[in-house]
């Protein structure tokens, strides 16, 4: 919810009105203690109020939607979220003057719920939207077609656009740097998306030269113990994970959970990940009884601000997979992993990135277990959500293909190994070019294959197995996330 919407819809009222406000009011606290529900039906009651005032304008109707949409995203209700905001940009293009901006911040909360939903072709749409209403309101140098460019920025990373997300951050960036300093806390923000870009293309070095320099700009502005500036902690240690940096993971998890806890009473929510984070670096370092620990903490918090069916939920099973692999307790992962699946079927239904996710999970723990009929089920049911849902060509597509085009060499399906391998390296020539490792060792995969006898071409596959249609008749109602440690 936005930090301003309160006293915006004061303003808005007349004084008669005040239990209206006050239901927003009451709206706003409940969501701060994690009582979404109870937000939730005063945004509804306050609703269904404005009927009974004809004197209240549009305006005010349309932040009540869009209030309502940010509790429904915080719970993962993404088609009650986007309705919300549907029936919110509905009334807000009805808006005259200045209460047009309205709109503006709208269309950019709908482009991330569709983001979240992987409707990435409505989400372009939204943005642009939103982009060409700043530029007519308040033109091309504005700092409102700043936040778009860096709202849309985020779309063409997730669809590995990533010389578009960063040609539109050095956009902004120079926009805000003209409009509002260098030093401006919005600076801070920019840097963030950029960081995030390169983190994306594993470019590390200057993910964390832009984190830093966010960090440095929060910390001037904000001081040291302020949420954003936790926010920066928990991206640069995510990049020292990446890098396999753990101890200087762990240092800045730390920071950012020392903030955080100070902050319990507002900020509880923002705990969960850094829990998950802090797992993940005891689970590589084989601090499994510390992990456990930090898990409970995550699933505990989980439970109580957004319920066991949640994305987070989804994120802790898959974590502690990862640390039952890593003891070879495959039974045990194989368990969380399924239930990973099942939570973000429910959310996101079948065919959703985030679910191919999972599949390719459940494909590393069948390679795990030698299984590779199973396991090549798994990863070709990733593939075939990736290439549906983020185009053939796009970059992780390349690593799908790469575990498939192995996994049907190793079931003697050659033929149809080295037609997927073809395509992986066609990719990675396009990404990584022809002296990058990762393209060298698909060359030498396809050399190897041709060595293989002849006759194995004749091989055919088995058709997929009913392994992971079994997944989507589970009762998602009686699922037991429980943290148990073994």
């Amino acid at each position: 919810m936005g930090a301003n919407s309160s006293q915006l819809l004061a303003q808005s009222l007349p004084t008669s009105n005040k239990a209206l406000y006050d239901l927003q009011i009451h709206a706003h606290i409940n969501v701060k203690l994690g009582r979404y529900q109870k937000a939730i039906d005063c945004y509804k009651a306050a609703i269904m109020k404005i009927a009974e005032f004809p004197e209240l304008d549009k305006k005010t109707c349309a932040f009540l939607r869009h209030d309502l949409a940010m509790i429904y995203l915080r719970q993962n209700r993404f088609s009650f979220a986007l309705s919300s905001l549907k029936k919110a940009v509905a009334i807000s293009l009805q808006l005259q003057g200045d209460d047009v901006a309205v709109a503006q911040k709208i269309w950019s909360k709908m482009g991330l719920v569709n983001i979240h939903q992987g409707f990435y072709a409505e989400a372009e749409m939204c943005y642009n939207n939103m982009l060409t209403a700043s530029r007519l309101i308040d033109g091309d140098d504005s700092v409102s077609v700043a936040e778009a460019l860096e709202d849309i920025s985020l779309l063409y990373t997730k669809q590995a656009r990533h010389s578009k997300a960063l040609n539109a951050l050095k956009r902004a960036l120079q926009i805000r740097h003209e409009k509002l300093g260098a030093e401006h806390a919005s600076m801070a923000d920019t840097y963030i998306c950029i960081g995030r870009v390169y983190q994306d293309q594993k470019e590390y070095v200057a993910a964390l030269a832009n984190y830093r320099k966010a960090l440095g700009i929060k910390k001037g502005d904000l001081g040291k113990e302020h949420v954003e500036t936790a926010l920066c902690f928990v991206l640069i240690a995510s990049v020292c994970y990446e890098c396999e940096e753990y101890d200087e993971a762990l240092e800045h998890y730390n920071s950012a959970l020392k903030i955080y806890t100070y902050l319990s009473e507002t900020h509880e929510d923002l705990l969960c990940p850094v829990y998950k984070g802090i797992a993940q670096v005891y689970i590589k370092t084989g601090r499994s009884q510390e992990a456990w620990r930090s898990l409970e903490e995550a699933e505990k918090l989980c439970r109580k601000r957004v319920g066991k069916i949640h994305l987070i939920m989804a994120e802790i099973c898959e974590i502690i997979c990862a640390g039952y692999c890593s003891k070879n307790s495959l039974k045990k992962a194989q368990l969380y992993i399924n239930k990973a699946l099942i939570i973000k079927k429910k959310i996101l239904g079948e065919n959703h990135p985030l679910v191919a996710d999972t599949y390719e999970k459940i494909g590393s723990v069948y390679k795990q277990k030698h299984n590779s009929q199973k396991a090549l089920d798994a990863y070709s049911q990733a593939m075939k959500i990736r290439v549906d849902k983020l185009s053939e060509h796009h970059p992780i597509v390349a690593d799908s293909y790469w575990e498939v085009g192995v996994l049907l060499s190793e079931v003697g399906n050659i033929e149809k190994a080295k037609e997927t391998l073809q395509k992986c390296l066609e990719l990675y020539l396009k990404s990584h070019g022809r002296a990058n490792q990762i393209y060298q060792k698909v060359i030498k995969k396809l050399e190897d294959i041709e060595k293989e006898v002849p006759s194995a071409g004749t091989a055919k596959s088995r058709k997929p197995t009913a392994e992971h249609t079994e997944f989507t008749s589970h009762d998602t109602s009686s699922i037991d996330i429980s943290i148990k440690i073994y």
